[in-house]
C-alpha cells in the first residue's frame, strides 16, 4: 500500500463512540525523488464517528510505502471500524471489520489485513 500525492491518506472511521478510545498505528517508509528512505510512523486514536487519519500524506515528490497497520480495540464492547483510501475527494474502502474487545486488525505489507485475537493468536486472515 502506498501513498504517491499530497491529497492521499488512509483513515478510518468506527460505527459508534468508544470508550476508552480505539487506537490506531501504523510504520511506513518515504522515499524521496532521488531515493533517500526515511522511517517514521504515526499514532492515534478514535472515539466516535468522526474519521481519524491513521497515515497522513506524504510531501511533495515523496511515495510513501506502509508498511504495517495496527488497529487496537481496547474498548469494552465490540467495534466495526472501517479503513479507507482517501484521495481528496473520493474514499474507497480498504477493509470494514467487527473487533470484539481487546482485539487487534493488522496489515502487513507483503501478507495483508489479518485479525489478532486478545493473547495474540491469529483469528482471522483475510489477505
Amino acid at each position: 500500500m502506498n501513498l504517491a500525492a499530497t491529497t492521499e491518506m488512509i483513515r478510518a472511521v468506527l460505527d459508534n463512540t468508544a470508550s476508552p478510545n480505539v487506537t490506531f498505528w501504523a510504520s511506513y517508509r518515504d522515499i524521496d525523488q532521488n531515493g533517500k528512505v526515511t522511517h517514521g510512523n504515526e499514532y492515534t486514536a478514535g472515539s466516535g464517528t468522526t474519521a481519524v487519519n491513521i497515515v497522513t500524506a506524504p510531501g511533495e515528490v515523496t511515495q510513501r510505502v506502509i508498511d504495517s497497520i495496527i488497529v487496537y480495540n481496547g474498548d469494552d464492547a465490540s467495534r466495526t471500524v472501517t479503513v479507507s483510501f482517501y484521495d481528496g475527494t473520493n474514499e474507497p474502502k480498504l477493509i470494514v471489520m467487527a473487533l470484539a474487545t481487546l482485539t487487534h486488525l493488522q496489515y502487513e505489507r507483503g501478507r495483508g489485513w489479518f485479525v489478532m485475537d486478545a493473547v495474540g493468536k491469529l483469528k482471522v486472515e483475510v489477505a
